[in-house]
């Protein structure tokens, strides 16, 4: 999938140092979850009805969820 994105060939990906070989395959992964646009706004309005209020939490619950996907605790338990 690299090599589709980029236009890279074989050997230039193959030359490339691996860690960032690597996060190149972390944004095309991220890409793939969130989309171009990234995550979403996930600010739940006060004043709305009560429909809107839980659309939005259920909207941030997803979002929670795939941040925890995307970036996952350290093994000491800080993000």
């Amino acid at each position: 999938m690299l090599a589709l994105e980029t236009g890279w060939t074989p050997d230039v990906l193959a030359a490339l140092p691996l860690r960032f070989r690597a996060a190149c395959h972390w944004v095309l992964y991220t890409r793939a979850l969130v989309g171009p646009e990234g995550l979403p706004d996930t600010t739940v309005p006060i004043h709305a009805e009560p429909q809107v209020k839980a659309a939005a939490i259920k909207l941030r619950q997803h979002v929670e969820g795939i941040r925890a996907i995307l970036f996952p605790e350290d093994d000491d338990g800080n993000a």
